[in-house]
């Protein structure tokens, strides 16, 4: 990918693969930035993000970027910021050039391949399963492991490995914290643990004797890396078996190189696993309480839809898509409807607007409460946010139980009879349809009103009702 603003003010360089091309960008009069681009080309890594700005160094997506500013050298080496681990520098006004040792050139294509596998593996499923094989590969290693736990201590971690050991890798997330020499490992730092545990000193510790040599280990490499933001934990660790020998400075050395590198790719991989966590909780609150939620663009074109939306739309009960775009069924609905989009992408007040659809299947309509994105965009306009759509059926006698179960706090037995008796059906024929008794519901009925705080069914239908057809 190459961009360039007019005038000449930012170049911004993608590359994926080692020694990948990079697209020509010419920036107007810039003469250096021409042999920049050009040492790019011989020497870039991976995943490379450079911003070039003649007057401040920007940070990007929560990549490190480099800035150029006033150059006093005709030639600049830049290698991947994001392999070298480079500081974050800012740089505010006229600044000189700043030059950086060419270490890409240095760097093998083994030690590529691994880097290239760190950052793509935090997209992979299961993550980093081919990164693992590459690594025990690379360190002679018969097994290495890679162990992710979360901040809540209670939920269990992820262990994944190179390959399956016989007695089972995942006795790792069993070792008694007490007995386990890695416990105190500084971050960043890698250690080996027959220097840890020089000669008989290991042989006698009970990590070694309990754990290790039931597994056939020998020899332990490891690494702790954290994500402070999200406090994900990565403890990565490599096992050699007796024939292999012990690790040394060249393994400890290829860790602390990958360090950087692995915590990049951790940060990436805790805000996708964050996203996705909070859009699978949206959803799930969304369809509980049966409203559908829609996002549009400046163009009305649909970017995201959760379940219950997206079977409205696809069902065409109502609401429907057509080349990506949102429309009603109903013609007057339609046109209220893009008047209502028009004023909140105009800016005009009120931010937030109400109204009815009419044309779903069943006679009845949708009470759409559209909402304005009022928020800086960092993503171009195809893909931005621009309006939030909710939707709720305007008349509904079908109430989820997990919405009564949410509300009133029903089990899931009673929340199935009241929405049984709110859909219009009798105590007797509830109980039917549930394949119990009609004893056994009346059972549930007496619990379902001291919970609701009513003494008669009709009262109770009325109360449930009420709630599920809650105005916005």
């Amino acid at each position: 990918m190459a961009d360039v603003e007019e005038g000449g003010a930012r170049l911004m360089l993608r590359a994926v693969g080692h020694r990948a091309p990079l697209e020509r960008a010419a920036v107007g009069g810039e003469g250096h930035l021409e042999d920049a681009v050009a040492a790019l080309e011989r020497d870039v890594l991976i995943l490379v993000l450079i911003v070039v700005e003649l007057r401040e160094h920007v940070r990007s997506s929560g990549l490190i970027s480099l800035g150029l500013c006033e150059p006093t050298a005709r030639r600049f080496f830049l290698p991947c910021p994001l392999c070298l681990g480079l500081p974050y520098l800012k740089w505010i006004g006229r600044c000189r050039a700043y030059s950086f040792w060419d270490r890409a050139r240095a760097m093998s294509p083994d030690l590529a391949t691994l880097i290239d596998a760190i950052y793509a593996g935090s997209m992979e499923d299961p993550p980093w399963d081919r990164f693992l094989k590459l690594l025990a590969e690379a360190t002679a290693s018969s097994y290495a492991t890679l162990h992710l736990r979360f901040p809540n201590e209670r939920r269990r971690g992820i262990m994944l490995n190179s390959k399956v050991h016989p007695s089972g890798m995942d006795s790792f997330e069993r070792v008694d914290r007490d007995t386990d020499p890695f416990r105190t490992l500084p971050d960043r730092k890698a250690v080996i643990l027959s220097e840890l545990l020089p000669g008989k000193e290991l042989e006698r510790h009970p990590y070694y004797r309990d754990h290790l040599q039931k597994l056939g280990l020998i020899d332990l490499l490891a690494i702790n890396i954290v994500d402070p933001k999200s406090g994900l934990r990565v403890f990565l660790r490599c096992a050699r078996v007796e024939g292999e020998g012990r690790f040394g400075a060249a393994q400890r050395e290829l860790f602390e190189t990958l360090e950087p590198r692995m915590r990049v790719a951790l940060r990436s991989y805790a805000g996708s696993v964050l996203t996705g966590y909070q859009r699978d909780v949206h959803d799930e609150v969304t369809r509980s309480l049966a409203i559908g939620s829609i996002v549009l663009n400046r163009e009305r074109h649909v970017l995201l839809a959760n379940q219950f939306a997206q079977a409205i739309v696809d069902g065409r009960d109502g609401l429907f898509v057509a080349h990506e775009t949102l429309h009603c069924v109903d013609r007057d609905s339609e046109r209220r409807f893009e008047r209502a989009c028009e004023a909140l992408l105009a800016g005009e007040e009120p931010r937030q607007r109400t109204l009815i659809a009419r044309g779903r299947a069943d006679g009845g309509f949708w009470s759409l409460q559209l909402r304005a994105v009022d928020r800086e965009v960092l993503v171009d306009e195809d893909h931005a946010a621009a309006i939030i759509v909710l939707l709720k059926g305007g008349i509904q006698r079908v109430v989820p139980p997990a919405f009564l179960i949410d509300v009133f706090g029903f089990t899931a037995r009673e929340a199935e009879l009241v929405s049984a008796l709110a859909g219009g059906m009798s105590i007797k024929e509830a109980a039917v349809a549930m394949s119990i008794s009609e004893g056994t519901a009346r059972v549930h009925l007496r619990s379902i009103f001291a919970k609701a705080d009513v003494e008669r069914q009709s009262q109770l239908v009325a109360l449930v009702l009420a709630h599920a057809n809650a105005v916005w």
